[in-house]
């Protein structure tokens, strides 16, 4: 059975309250698009925070053992993103009033139920958040330009990494590059480094990429290219996630075959990574978690499409060594979280 819990906080105009213990049902038609779908593993392993189909209705806990889930914030806006601090006492998450309206960073405190906004620059669009070990400090990409898109509509784009403390002091910019794009910016190294995906402009850099910038120093970005994904089409390495230790790297590429999005698990500095086989079940995966305290990684795979060539979400698992790959939710979760039947 499914429980929910509407919680009235004190909210930043970009966010506002739930309506009401009810909940607010979604359109069917705008429950396909899973463009927002995200997650983060709690601490304990024991829960997954995340963010539904459109983003719209709010952010979302998800209790493993019981298989319940219970709303933590209601927003009229778009959420993202959400990712538990390294205690699991907050959750800092990316908003925006419309797609083409900025996305600024926000914390929500599970011991007060408030949220509070860190970032929040006009002209400039924060997305993927993530915490340092202790803490204390949280990454994440900026866009700092605003352009027509090609096909019609706004962008943001030259996209760089920045860090900022968690009570929103001492913003710095850790590259200057402008990217196309970049996205989950993670902390390794024992915190003296990040690591991170970003495409190129030039022809030669249109892939998705893994870098690794020093924080102990101004030196340039440097890429991690494991030469098992020297043939990929779309992603050499895209979404990095680090185990709590520090020893593995997970990340996403299609280094076997064109376009089969497996996930690869290495070394901290993406060493002798090895494919973990999740196309068996997917061709198109992302978003890679290490599951504190097991030797489990949680990961979002494209089991389903939405009819207009995008992807819909199930949640699954599989052991670092690519073994005992089985489901955790399908796409209903994110669907409809309120009536997920545990299924």
């Amino acid at each position: 059975m499914t429980i929910a819990r509407f919680v009235c906080v004190a909210l930043p105009t970009l966010l506002t309250a739930a309506p009401g213990a009810s909940g607010t049902s979604r359109p069917a038609a705008l429950l396909r698009e899973h463009n927002y779908v995200a997650f983060d593993v709690s601490p304990d392993g024991k829960s997954v925070v995340f963010t539904p189909a459109d983003g719209v209705t709010g952010i979302y806990v998800l209790d493993l053992g019981m298989r319940t889930v219970r709303q933590l914030v209601s927003v009229r806006a778009i959420a993202t993103s959400p990712v538990y601090s390294p205690d699991g006492k907050e959750i800092v998450f990316a908003a925006a009033t419309r797609e083409d309206e900025p996305f600024h960073l926000f914390l929500y405190s599970l011991a007060t139920q408030k949220v509070s906004q860190i970032t929040n620059e006009s002209s400039a669009s924060d997305r993927s958040p993530s915490y340092s070990s202790d803490g204390t400090t949280i990454t994440f990409a900026r866009a700092s330009r605003q352009r027509p898109y090609s096909t019609g509509g706004l962008t943001w784009d030259d996209w760089d990494v920045a860090t900022i403390a968690s009570d929103g002091s001492n913003f710095r910019r850790r590259t200057d590059v402008k990217y196309y794009r970049v996205s989950s910016p993670r902390f390794a190294a024992n915190d003296s480094a990040l690591v991170y995906t970003a495409v190129g402009r030039t022809k030669e850099s249109l892939a998705f990429t893994l870098f690794r910038v020093s924080l102990r120093s101004s030196g340039t970005p440097s890429p991690l290219l494991p030469s098992v994904t020297t043939k990929a089409c779309g992603a050499r390495g895209s979404d990095p996630s680090l185990s709590r230790d520090g020893r593995y790297l997970a990340f996403i590429a299609d280094g076997q075959e064109c376009y089969k999005y497996d996930i690869y698990v290495g070394g901290e500095s993406a060493g002798n990574p090895k494919a973990l086989g999740v196309t068996r079940v997917s061709s198109y995966n992302k978003e890679p978690v290490f599951v504190p305290r097991s030797a489990q990684i949680m990961y979002l795979a494209g089991t389903e499409d939405s009819g207009n060539g995008r992807k819909r979400y199930s949640l699954y698992a599989v052991e670092r060594d690519g073994s005992r790959l089985q489901q955790a939710a399908g796409p209903s979760l994110f669907d409809d979280p309120l009536h997920w039947r545990g299924n």
